[in-house]
């Protein structure tokens, strides 16, 4: 028989199928507790409305005089909702509610009298008939019992004003079986613990799989979809030669052959700012020396220009002899010229005498100030210009018999001395002009003087070869290395800022607040065995036959070398390592921002003797300042050369033809996209 009650708990209706007596053990599965309880011999009713009503009371006869009720009431009258007489009106399966009595309504003329039901057995005096009524609908039949325990709510229609008084009148409730637990529970017990853990590993379940979906998503859009890395445009221009002069704001102008040009790093866009066809026959096989930010000397053969970049000429000189060294200042130009010519000597028709030259000319219009011509070649002196001063080392003692020198200054424009050095040993660095201080080493130990009177400002012992100053602060500060450490270098006030050991590696690069080290290590490959030794297949059989090949399979081969490249990155600000990157290949690239690695593949083969300029690819690798680790990593069919510039947020280089190899004339340039 089917059984029905409610958990002790949380009131969760069950219902179960089992005999009268039988012993039922369960978990609620709302509130988890574990309950027992004994079926009873009569199980309770849990809906009365779905039972049959029980059957009525024997009534009593009607009082004499009295007729029963058997005529059915006129058609048209309802029933009153109370009864008019006292007594009580039971209802099917509810509660006898006690009727109110109410006086007998007088009779109109042309009405009936009505008659008088019989009284029930509970009730006091019987009470008056009611008028006819019409029969009420069937009630609907009873609705199963789910196995949740769910009743469901009856309609929402308006109840009629008999159906208000049934509603208000609530069965009673069913008598429910006593439960009892089988276990002890603490004070701490958590009803809801299962569905908490069931709900908790759901979204656990969640989480990694929308981690898993980003992580893909990442992968998916940094190995197809992420534009950096890849060029962004190419640009078809000759560069026969190159030659930086500003890159600013995401602008590159350069000077290349006879004309100057603006590239725009964002599209593209060249613009010819200058074209100086003059200027072309220079830069082919001549040199240049830069003159400030706006103009260089450009020398060829026996003759001398300045140019502005702007494509001006402003002067132009030419020599009897062709040019062999040129120091420029601030103010003048030091031009040296030697000039061969055959000795008067009738045993040998091959001996010649050189005449040398020395000019000192205006730097602003190409006047020659001073001119001085020797036939002897002089045992040692060297001159040259730095800043607005002029500098002649010559010995200071007989030749070989002293080691010291002596150095000279003076006015370039009118030779007057301002003051002269003399030293015991020969310099070992320098002298190099930095801002007001001239510098340089003798033996271990680097020097500072005033360079507008010589004097004495500091000097530093065990200073190592200078490296190269600090960006945005050139003159000011610099560093400093040796074989075994670095160190930083404020040259204002002659103090070591920091020193850290090198442990065998180089300085590669310099930026504002980075420093890069290159480093190599040698890792010994053991020897592949005998029996992993294979021929490619085309060789298989003439291996067979030939006998020089059948020995070189036969000796032992011995441990290879294998050298790892490192790059490291210290902190400028203090010295201290940020990361190391144990293996890179190729060239850095760095500046404030970004730190690149450039290599091609083709460059990197196994057979240095084999020509494999037409195969490879251009690798680009950009890491993150932060750890090193790789952004990314991308390849290009395309083959790039120098210069390689980063202007803006791309990478600018000249590219060749691949097929034509690496001394091919240069096409123009292209735009690699770096991430910020």
């Amino acid at each position: 028989m089917k059984v029905k009650f409610r958990c002790v708990d949380c009131r969760q209706k069950y219902s179960f199928d089992a005999d009268p007596g039988e012993e039922i053990r369960f978990r609620c599965r709302l509130c988890g507790a574990v309950q027992t309880f004994v079926v009873p011999e009569e199980p309770a009713e849990e809906n009365p409305e779905s039972t049959p009503a029980p059957a009525p009371a024997p009534a009593a006869p009607p009082p004499v005089g009295l007729k029963p009720r058997s005529v059915p009431p006129p058609v048209g009258l309802k029933p009153p909702a109370v009864p008019l007489s006292g007594g009580e009106e039971k209802r099917e399966g509810a509660r006898a509610i006690p009727a109110l009595r109410l006086p007998p309504r007088p009779q109109t003329v042309g009405t009936p009298p009505a008659e008088e039901a019989p009284e029930e057995e509970v009730s006091a005096p019987a009470p008056a008939v009611p008028p006819p009524e019409t029969p009420p609908p069937p009630p609907p039949a009873p609705l199963p019992f789910p196995k949740s325990g769910f009743v469901p709510p009856p309609s929402a229609a308006p109840p009629s004003p008999r159906e208000e008084d049934e509603v208000s009148a609530e069965p009673p409730e069913p008598d429910i079986p006593t439960v009892q637990y089988d276990v002890d529970r603490s004070r701490d017990f958590n009803p809801h613990t299962g569905e908490i853990v069931r709900k908790s590993i759901k979204w656990t379940f969640r989480a990694a799989l929308l981690v898993l979906l980003l992580w893909g998503g990442w992968f998916v859009y940094g190995r197809y979809f992420d534009p950096a890395g890849r060029i962004a445009w190419k640009k078809e221009m000759p560069i026969p030669t190159f030659h930086l002069i500003e890159n600013r704001d995401g602008k590159l102008t350069f000077l290349a052959g006879g004309t100057v040009w603006q590239v725009n790093s964002a599209d593209g866009t060249a613009e010819k700012r200058s074209e100086t066809p003059r200027l072309n026959w220079y830069q082919e096989k001549g040199a240049m020396w830069p003159v400030g930010k706006s103009a260089a000397l450009f020398g060829r053969e026996n003759q001398l220009a300045r140019f502005d970049f702007s494509g001006k000429l402003v002067w132009e000189k030419s020599f009897e002899a062709d040019i062999t060294d040129v120091s420029v200042g601030d103010r003048a130009v030091l031009v040296r010229t030697v000039k061969s010519q055959l000795r008067s000597n009738p045993r040998n028709q091959f001996d010649f005498e050189y005449i040398r030259t020395r000019r000192l000319i205006n730097l602003a219009d190409g006047a020659v100030l001073q001119e001085h011509t020797g036939k002897q070649e002089e045992l040692f002196l060297q001159e040259f210009l730095l800043g607005a001063q002029l500098f002649r080392i010559e010995p200071a003692g007989k030749a070989g018999e002293e080691k010291g020198i002596r150095m000279i200054v003076a006015d370039p424009l009118s030779s007057k001395e301002a003051w002269r050095l003399t030293t015991a040993d020969r310099f070992t660095w320098g002298p190099v002009l930095s801002g007001e201080l001239l510098l340089f080493k003798l033996r271990e130990t680097l020097h500072a003087l005033r360079a507008s009177d010589g004097a004495k400002r500091w000097s530093l012992k065990k200073i190592g070869d200078f490296c190269g100053f600090v960006p945005g602060r050139e003159g000011q500060e610099g560093y400093f290395s040796d074989a075994e450490s670095l160190c930083r270098v404020d040259l204002a006030a002659g103090r070591e800022v920091w020193r850290k050991p090198l442990a065998g590696r180089v300085l590669t690069g310099i930026t504002a607040d980075r420093v890069y080290l290159e480093g190599a290590t040698e890792e010994v490959e053991k020897p592949v065995e005998e029996k992993e030794r294979k021929l490619p297949n085309a060789y298989e059989k003439l291996a067979k036959e030939d006998v020089v090949i059948r020995q070189i399979l036969q000796t032992p081969r011995r441990p290879s070398v294998r050298i790892k490249r490192t790059l490291a990155c210290l902190d400028a600000a203090n010295g201290e390592e940020l990361w190391l990157k144990p293996e890179i290949q190729g060239e850095l690239i760095a500046d404030g921002t970004r730190a690149l690695i450039y290599w091609d593949s083709a460059s990197s083969g196994v057979l240095s003797m084999v020509n494999q300029s037409n195969v490879g690819y251009t690798m680009l690798e950009q890491l993150s300042l932060s750890s090193g680790g790789r952004r990314y990593l991308r390849k290009d069919e395309i083959a790039v050369a120098e210069p390689k510039i980063i202007c803006g947020d791309k990478l600018l280089a000249a590219y060749y033809d691949r097929a034509s190899g690496p001394e091919s004339p240069k096409i123009g340039l292209a735009a690699f996209l770096l991430k910020e």
